[in-house]
C-alpha cells in the first residue's frame, strides 16, 4: 500500500504499529527508490530526503548527467533549483559553495549551466557572479599593504608589508590606494567556523550588517578544504552542530547578503595565495565566485 493512499498520517501510523513495520522498512519495501546511475535501492534516512534524491552519492548524480543529452542535464537540473528555490525562497543565484552543499543539485563545474542566462531568468533569480571573466584588477600587490586586524590570534605570514589596526569587520584588508576596494577577508579555520555558525551566528550577522551599511564586502575563506568541511565533526566532537546545519546557515546568509561570500582555500598555506589571489583581483572579487575559481583552477 503506497503512502499517498493513507488518508492521513494518524492512519499510515497505525498500519506501522500493526504490522510491526519501521517508517525505514515501509518505504524501502513499498517504495523503493534507486539510484539513477547504478541502479541500486536508495536507503531511506528521512521522509524528505528520500523523495527529493536521485542518487545515493553526487558523484553518481556527475556521471549519470555525463552520459545525458544537454536538454536532457538542463531539463533535470533546471527542476531541482525550481523545487529548492521556492522551498527555500531564494533570491540569488546559488554560488558553488551552496551547490556542492546540496544534495539535490550538482556542483556549478560538473555541468556548465552557471552561464545559462535563460535559466536563471526562468528561475527569476538574480545572478552575483558572472563565470566568463576572472582578470585581476591588478598585476601584483607588491606595494600593497595589508591590514591586520589586532585581534587576529594567529595571522597568516605574508610577502607584502602588513600593519595591525583594529578593523570594525573582517581580519584583513588592502588598505593602500589604489588596492584598497572595501573588500575585507574574514579568516577562519574549520573549528572558528563551526563556532561562529552556531554560537557565534548572530554576531555574526551584525557583522555582515555593519559591513554593508558602510559599502563593505566580506570574503570569508576557511583554511580547511570543502570536501573535508562537509563530513567534519561527523562525531561531534568539537560541537553539537553538524555539517548539514553548518552549511544551511551558510546558505541562508548568503542567500540573505549580496556582499558577502565563503571560499575553502584547503589550509593555512592556500589561505595565503588565495589572499594574494584576492588583492590582484581587486574590485573584481565582488564579482567572482571564488570557490568556483578554485575548484576550475581559474585563478
Amino acid at each position: 500500500m503506497r503512502y499517498s493512499n493513507f488518508k492521513t498520517e494518524k492512519e499510515f501510523k497505525k498500519f506501522l504499529r500493526d504490522n510491526k513495520l519501521l517508517i525505514k522498512d515501509y518505504f524501502e519495501k513499498f517504495e523503493p527508490r534507486y539510484d539513477l546511475f547504478t541502479n541500486v535501492q536508495l536507503e531511506f534516512k528521512d521522509r524528505k530526503t528520500y523523495f527529493n534524491i536521485d542518487f545515493s552519492d553526487k558523484r553518481h548524480m556527475a556521471k549519470w548527467l555525463g552520459d545525458q543529452y544537454k536538454d536532457v542535464q538542463r531539463d533535470y537540473i533546471l527542476n531541482k533549483l525550481k523545487v529548492k528555490s521556492k522551498e527555500k525562497e531564494w533570491k540569488f543565484a546559488p554560488s558553488q559553495v551552496e551547490c556542492r552543499s546540496i544534495k539535490e543539485i550538482p556542483a556549478l563545474n560538473v555541468v556548465n549551466y552557471c552561464e545559462d542566462d535563460k535559466m536563471w531568468q526562468e528561475l527569476g533569480l538574480t545572478r552575483r557572479y558572472q563565470y566568463k571573466s576572472f582578470k585581476g584588477q591588478f598585476c601584483g600587490i607588491e606595494d600593497s599593504i595589508l591590514a591586520i586586524d589586532s585581534r587576529e590570534q594567529k595571522p597568516l605570514g605574508f610577502n607584502t608589508q602588513t600593519l595591525k589596526s583594529k578593523l570594525d569587520f573582517g581580519d584583513y584588508c588592502f588598505i593602500n590606494e589604489p588596492y584598497f576596494c572595501n573588500v575585507f577577508i574574514e579568516r577562519k579555520s574549520i573549528q572558528d567556523l563551526w563556532g561562529t555558525m552556531s554560537k557565534g551566528y548572530d554576531r555574526f550577522q551584525r557583522e555582515i550588517e555593519r559591513a554593508k551599511k558602510q559599502n563593505g564586502y566580506l570574503v570569508v575563506v576557511v583554511d580547511y578544504a570543502f570536501s573535508k568541511a562537509q563530513s567534519y565533526n561527523h562525531n561531534k566532537k568539537h560541537s553539537l552542530a553538524t555539517a548539514k546545519f553548518i552549511f544551511h546557515r551558510i546558505r541562508e546568509l548568503m542567500q540573505e547578503h549580496d556582499n558577502l561570500q565563503f571560499v575553502f582555500s584547503g589550509g593555512r598555506k592556500k589561505s595565503v595565495e588565495l589572499f594574494e589571489k584576492i588583492g590582484i583581483l581587486g574590485e573584481n572579487v565582488k564579482t567572482i565566485d571564488l570557490q568556483y575559481c578554485l575548484d576550475m583552477k581559474k585563478i
